[in-house]
């Protein structure tokens, strides 16, 4: 609670600034007209703003704060949730490390600060302000209850909000100053240099651990300290252009930034967690050239199916794998591999933006769930022969993408799947009909990215009895012995070098047509394409393992290669 009435006034007497007259006036001028007394007796130009806050220094023993002449930090601000701010009446006016200077008019109120230290897991150093500008300062900042803040930004940099303008500099971050902004460019800076695909944000109870994302293997990079997390993620939701009011939802969005000669398109997405917000930052940007599909990696009777589907005039195409399979890679491939200019060719890919001749990218904007329908139609005016809609993740993205096949167009679509033949039931879930699916569908593939082991230091070890069983139970003879990952300064230690897809292509006959119409399970038609040649990404997977490509334990991670249960039960 702020400083009682009799108090300050006792106070301002003992040191000679009012007498007991004027202390009286004020008190009567309260009652009519309630607010605080220093700034009434301010008003009534008995005493001046900074005599008043240099008493309040001197009474609590810490440091004054003219919020007048030094205005909150807005990264240091919003660390603190808005309902505590309003709740104790304070306010975060800046950060020094893990240390956060808190603006209040009663530095000893011992439950504000266990609050605000609980609460953003930083040491906390009160600094008194004046009762009248700390309340304005609040509003200011995060806006009346109910109602959206004010967001202006005082003493951080903030990113231009145009779009698709780089918002972080080239410079050396090594001469940079310490602050937050700093910190955040140089970790963006740093992660596009180490051809990482995601950097992870991890924020514990003491310590903000960070890992990088490579060869499809996660990567302690360092630690930062734990206060750092909620400075962090105000400036990369700002960088993002994301609302900042809001701590407790999970968020995405997009970032720009300068890479070499172009930019590149980030993915940032938080969610909340017991220690703070868990921040992922995926870093595809842009390809340095754009692959054809000879150059990822199909067997020839794979790619010959491929090449033949892009032949054709309409249907439905699609690419299934986890993220970060390279599912854009292989679409933007097939994309690539029509090069017919009498054809009208649309990718609305969001989250991947390759340079085709003659092909249109139709927007770069994910429109919100409600949108989806309206955005596609609209883009079916625009009268294509070819379609790439991106990743079907929604009901209506899964029944537009299946009309538009229907319609006489040529659709390429991405999906998250483990493989081809549960393609089917992702889009069933998502309500495309069965028989319409069965109509339109005129092929599927599967992929997935394995790591490759470096040639300078593999090695071989004989098989398990397990691993046999593996084998035996893919239809591939086993062999007697395996290779191995070892590890030298060629591969830093790692046992691998590089990563290659692997890939499994489903051809939709009539027969698996019919099944699909009927509703078949996964199963049921798994069962049906191995009797038409269909070549699973477990048996490619083994493949690479007898062409000493990658390990057994690689192939087991990337793919599932389970054993019968028996192997478990004796």
């Amino acid at each position: 609670m702020p400083p009682g009435k009799r108090r300050i006034g006792d106070m301002l007497i003992a040191r000679g600034l009012i007498n007991a007259e004027q202390l009286e006036e004020a008190l009567d001028l309260q009652r009519l007209t309630p607010g605080p007394l220093g700034s009434i007796l301010a008003q009534l130009g008995y005493i001046d703003e900074g005599a008043l806050l240099g008493a309040l220094s001197d009474e609590f023993g810490v440091r004054p704060w003219d919020l007048r002449l030094r205005p909150p930090d807005v990264v240091a601000a919003n660390v603190l949730p808005p309902d505590i701010a309003r709740s104790y009446s304070v306010l975060p006016v800046s950060m020094n490390g893990d240390t956060l200077l808190l603006a209040m008019t009663s530095p000893d109120d011992v439950d504000a600060l266990d609050m605000v230290r609980y609460s953003t897991r930083m040491k906390v150093e009160p600094v008194v302000v004046v009762r009248q500008r700390l309340l304005q300062a609040v509003r200011d900042v995060y806006g009346d209850p109910g109602k959206p803040a004010v967001r202006t930004p005082v003493t951080a940099p903030i990113p231009d909000t145009a779009p698709r303008k780089p918002v972080i500099s080239t410079g050396d971050p090594q001469k940079s100053s310490a602050s937050v902004v700093d910190v955040v460019n140089q970790l963006l800076i740093e992660s596009l240099r180490s051809g990482a695909t995601s950097l992870h944000i991890e924020p514990h109870r003491d310590r903000v651990e960070l890992r990088y994302r490579i060869d499809g293997r996660m990567k302690i990079l360092r630690d930062l300290p734990v206060g750092l997390i909620h400075a962090i993620a105000i400036r990369l939701k700002l960088m993002a252009e994301i609302d900042i009011s809001d701590t407790h939802e999970a968020v995405s969005g997009k970032i720009v930034v300068p890479q070499g000669d172009g930019l590149a398109h980030l993915h940032f997405s938080m969610v909340p967690s017991v220690d703070g917000p868990r921040m992922v930052i995926h870093l595809p940007g842009r390809p340095s050239r754009l692959m054809g599909l000879e150059e990822l990696g199909f067997a020839n009777r794979d790619l010959g199916l491929l090449r033949m589907f892009a032949k054709r005039p309409n249907g439905l195409v699609i690419v299934t794998g986890p993220p970060g399979s390279g599912k854009s890679t292989t679409l933007c491939a097939c994309l690539d591999s029509i090069r017919d200019p009498s054809l009208n060719v649309i990718s609305c890919d969001t989250r991947f933006v390759c340079d085709i001749h003659n092909v249109s990218i139709a927007s770069l904007d994910v429109p919100a769930p409600s949108e989806v329908e309206n955005w596609i139609s609209a883009i079916l005016t625009q009268e294509p022969d070819v379609l790439m809609p991106g990743e079907i993740n929604e009901p209506a993205l899964a029944k537009l993408s299946v009309q538009a096949a229907l319609s006489g167009r040529l659709v390429f679509a991405g999906m998250r799947g483990t493989d081809a033949p549960n393609a089917i039931a992702l889009l069933q879930e998502l309500g495309a009909d069965p028989k319409s699916i069965a109509s339109c569908l005129i092929a599927l593939t599967s992929q997935r990215l394995i790591r490759t082991l470096c040639r300078k230091c593999r090695s071989r070890r004989p098989i398990t009895d397990l691993e046999k069983q593996i084998f035996e139970l893919n239809g591939i003879p086993a062999p007697a012995e395996l290779p191995e990952p070892i590890g030298c300064l060629e591969c830093t230690h790692s046992g691998y070098s590089g990563r290659r897809a692997i890939h499994e292509v489903l051809p939709i006959s009539p027969d698996l047509s019919s099944l699909i119409a009927r509703g078949s399970t996964a199963v049921e038609i798994r069962h049906a394409a191995a009797e038409e040649g269909y070549i699973s990404l477990q048996r490619r997977a083994l493949e690479l393992v007898l062409e000493d490509g990658t390990s057994m334990e690689e192939a087991r991670r990337t793919v599932a290669l389970d054993p019968p249960f028996a192997a478990f039960t004796g």
